[in-house]
């Protein structure tokens, strides 16, 4: 009788011991940034799949006609000025943390966090940036993006480090009171009106009659070579 109970404590603690080990490995396993799993193709076609939604859309660009072949010196300007520093893929989400520079007298660069859901072509399904943070020095700004991407892959609510929230700029920009992301449209929008917003227009007015010259361009160009 001695014996039996003695076993059944021993086989109870090992199984709880072999629980929490996997548990252990469960929490390890969603908190490791995959970054130094990937090779430098992966990152270029990830880069460029991401960087018309994250880079800098230029100024006479629309967020529909972003995608035109006519910007497409500017965004391969703009993958150069972007670095992926975080990549996890959990269950059927990438999240990722893109940093580039920021407008400083001395080096300073921004994070971008998010998550993005793609076919098997790359395209973009489905992309939400969760944070923009503020402008650090890359040092500080590796330790911050390191503490919000731990929480963003885990789900971990990040409200707390907002500035309209925490009162500080210890970490994220955007999303604000005024400014959040909208999934819909891929983009930050802000609640407050725009008094730039007629000037912006008019000059991606202007920008489409440069399009529809590129396009004639293009087509004589494809003419030309079949002659």
């Amino acid at each position: 009788m001695h014996r039996f109970f003695f076993a059944t404590i021993f086989i109870s603690t090992f199984l709880l011991f072999q629980s929490c080990n996997v548990q252990s490995e469960d929490i390890e396993q969603i908190t490791t940034n995959q970054i130094d799993e990937l090779d430098s193709l992966f990152i270029q076609q990830f880069t460029a799949n991401l960087i018309r939604y994250v880079g800098r859309k230029p100024e006479d660009a629309s967020n529909e006609n972003k995608f035109h072949a006519y910007f497409d010196d500017h965004y391969s300007k703009q993958i150069n000025h972007h670095e992926l520093t975080h990549y996890r893929m959990k269950d059927d989400k990438e999240y990722f943390i893109f940093t580039r520079i920021a407008p400083s007298l001395k080096l300073k660069k921004v994070a971008i966090g998010g998550w993005v859901r793609r076919d098997t072509a790359g395209n973009v399904l489905e992309l939400e940036e969760i944070f923009r943070t503020w402008k650090f020095e890359p040092e500080t700004l590796s330790e911050k993006s390191d503490f919000l991407f731990v929480k963003a892959i885990n789900g971990e609510s990040l409200e707390a480090y907002q500035t309209n929230i925490s009162g500080n700029t210890d970490y994220i920009e955007f999303p604000s009171d005024v400014v959040y992301y909208n999934k819909e449209s891929k983009q930050w929008t802000s609640t407050q009106e725009d008094v730039l917003a007629e000037f912006v227009d008019l000059k991606i007015e202007r920008t489409k009659a440069r399009i529809l010259a590129f396009e004639e361009e293009q087509r004589e160009a494809k003419n030309d070579s079949l002659k």
